[in-house]
């Protein structure tokens, strides 16, 4: 579950992926309409909030409609990295393809560049400024997306992450959502 806070336009917008057995269901609370509206799949490709993101990049189970390989190791800014190519199944995926830069040593994602339909490169997505919660999870917290095709960009700023805080499985839901 996430919050937006800034900029005004947006602020105490929220966004909620449940995953269900192998699915996720996602939902949208716009506080204008004080209600919360569930993303169906055919729509998890479009824009979140009118970003360079769309909903799909935010689903905790995208990877499991791609077929997944590691192609090689390389350096990036000093750090040794996998990349990782991960080719879609054709079940209506945003992309064609995805290539995924991640730390051999602590696991972070670096970078994922991301394809379209057509196999022609759409956006970058690079991950900074990583915070670790508890002994073994990292979470970026700044995300950088570049659109090549429309040369449009979106700055995702994390704040106020917070992770195994001793909530209750309830308190994930979409009445939940709702209550902010």
């Amino acid at each position: 579950m996430a919050r937006m806070e800034a900029p005004g336009d947006v602020r105490g917008v929220g966004i909620l992926s449940v995953v269900e057995g192998v699915d996720d269901n996602q939902w949208l609370y716009l506080p204008s309409a004080k209600k919360s509206r569930r993303i169906i799949s055919s729509k998890k490709k479009d824009s979140f909030l009118g970003s360079e993101i769309s909903y799909e990049d935010i689903s905790p189970t995208t990877y499991k409609h791609f077929s997944n390989k590691l192609v090689k190791t390389t350096e990036v800014k000093g750090k040794q990295a996998y990349v990782i190519e991960s080719e879609s199944l054709g079940r209506e995926a945003a992309y064609s393809k995805i290539i995924t830069w991640v730390t051999k040593k602590d696991f972070r994602v670096l970078q994922s560049k991301y394809f379209d339909q057509k196999g022609k490169k759409l956006k970058i997505m690079k991950f900074k400024d990583y915070k670790k919660f508890g002994k073994k999870t990292w979470r970026a917290q700044n995300i950088d997306v570049k659109n090549y095709q429309n040369k449009r960009g979106t700055s995702l700023a994390l704040s106020k992450l917070e992770m195994n805080t001793g909530l209750k499985v309830s308190e994930f839901s979409k009445a939940a959502l709702e209550r902010f």
